[in-house]
């Protein structure tokens, strides 16, 4: 008597099967998500290094003298309801287009660094908010 050739797996042999990939799985993805916070972290610490070394930089070129923080309520080219706490795309591109703002660290520093100045993301600011800058 011929006993039949065995061509498929049996229920019990593809449950061990997917059980071991569930385990090697578990195994794995901890320190895949320990290794991707790395990343992240790396990435933060860069940029904060080209701030610094942009800052340093400004500061060689310029004697000393850091560039202002923000642009303050009364800058030409801002809107009337312009709160320097909280600027508008707007405004920022409409101070830059009268020559103002120019010597703030957010327009001048990422010169520094290859970057474009905060007033150019005006025309697109999805580029600044998903985009891969210093910012």
């Amino acid at each position: 008597m011929k006993t039949p050739n065995r061509s498929a797996f049996t229920l019990i042999e593809l449950l061990v099967v997917i059980a071991i990939i569930a385990i090697l799985a578990g195994m794995v993805l901890p320190a895949l998500a320990k290794a991707k916070q790395k990343a992240l972290t790396t990435g933060c610490l860069s940029n904060l290094r080209q701030w610094g070394l942009a800052q340093t930089l400004y500061l060689d070129e310029n004697a000393g003298k850091f560039p202002r923080t923000k642009l303050p309520n009364g800058t030409p080219g801002v809107s009337a309801g312009y709160n320097e706490d909280f600027p508008k795309w707007s405004d920022l591109s409409g101070a830059n287009a009268l020559g103002q703002g120019t010597d703030t660290w957010f327009n001048n520093l990422p010169n520094y660094m290859g970057q474009q100045a905060l007033w150019k993301y005006q025309a697109n600011p999805t580029n600044f908010v998903r985009g891969k800058s210093a910012f």
